[in-house]
């Protein structure tokens, strides 16, 4: 992903890992992602940022699997997931 993109809709066969930019290039910066494809759709970290999930868990990596969707914005030194789910 870059710090130009922020809606970003995969339709994808197979599985893809994305990375993404560093947190300190893209603070409060909100990215919305969206897995129309086939293939699960990794999320990886740049350099040591990480993921603040909803529950509060933090990662390196998360996941979303056909259907799913997530928002994440830029804070300190970690990407916040604030809302992750399935198209209904």
């Amino acid at each position: 992903l870059d710090v130009v993109n922020s809606v970003i809709n995969f339709s994808n066969g197979s599985a893809v890992a994305v990375t993404m930019p560093a947190v300190s290039t893209a603070t409060n910066r909100l990215y919305f992602l969206k897995n129309d494809g086939g293939g699960t759709v990794t999320c990886t970290r740049a350099g040591s940022d990480t993921f603040t999930m909803v529950t509060g868990a933090t990662a390196t990596t998360f996941a979303l699997t056909q259907g799913q969707w997530a928002t994440i914005v830029g804070g300190s030194a970690t990407w916040h997931v604030i809302q992750k789910g399935t198209v209904m």
